[in-house]
């Protein structure tokens, strides 16, 4: 799953799609996707870096970019988790029922059958 960018006019006229969310800092880039012929947008900061995207399941996405990492259900329209996170993300990895969220100078564990968070390690 690839999200395409878009323009600031395409992300605005994009009038039905769902936000996934928006960065807290000044938007510099935009990006659109389809999953099950439901088309999601989202903004965020970065110019050079696009999001990673992650389906953990057919209709349940995991996507982070700069200091945002989210889960969303895309077939109860939910948002499952989201993490402001105080450094930039870099990667996720999933190993059995564990989510691994990788930042700068921070590592989240997220528990996939039961649903929670913690922070593993922090420099």
């Amino acid at each position: 799953m690839r999200i395409t960018k878009i323009s600031s006019e395409a992300y605005h006229d994009a009038v039905d799609a769902v936000v996934l969310f928006v960065s807290p800092h000044h938007n510099h880039s935009y990006g659109t996707l389809f999953v099950q012929n439901k088309q999601y947008k989202m903004g965020w900061a970065s110019e050079l870096i696009e999001p990673s995207v992650l389906c953990l399941f057919e209709h349940v996405l995991c996507i982070g970019i700069d200091q945002v990492f989210i889960i969303y259900d895309c077939c109860l329209n939910k948002l499952i988790l989201k993490l402001d996170l105080d450094f930039y993300f870099c990667t996720m990895e999933q190993e059995n029922d564990f989510l691994f969220v990788n930042t700068e100078l921070e590592i989240f564990e997220i528990n996939l059958h039961k649903g929670t968070s913690k922070n593993c390690l922090k420099a």
